[in-house]
């Protein structure tokens, strides 16, 4: 058995996560993420939709590190696509949590910041 799915049967076996939660972590398993990966998406505190999220940033190629941005329980799941967006188009390897909250509609921000690219 590789290491995905030991990952996958551990997670079956805590008790932390409902049915739906499971189908997104072996999502990401069939998508082929590392271990590191799957960890990030498999937190009791993400809904389904937000792990899905995380794995979409994945899949379409997003670092770690991008995805860490917005792998955030306080962020509902379309809060994620935007920020996830927004890393796409700029290739942006980080941002702020105030910076976050702005491309989501409830912060301010310099906007000459936050559109220059690092």
């Amino acid at each position: 058995m590789d290491e995905r799915n030991k990952f996958m049967r551990k997670c079956e076996a805590c008790g932390k996560f409902n049915d739906k939660q499971i189908n997104e972590i072996w999502r990401g398993c069939c998508y082929g993420l590392t271990i590191e990966q799957l960890k990030l998406v498999a937190n009791p505190k993400f809904d389904e939709e937000q792990m899905f999220a995380i794995c979409n940033g994945f899949d379409n190629g997003l670092t770690t590190n991008q995805v860490k941005v917005y792998a955030k329980p306080q962020f509902r799941w379309n809060e994620m696509f935007g920020i996830q967006d927004y890393l796409n188009k700029t290739g942006r390897t980080s941002l702020s949590e105030k910076e976050c909250r702005f491309l989501i509609g409830i912060g301010e921000i310099d906007t000459d910041y936050i559109w220059r690219k690092e």
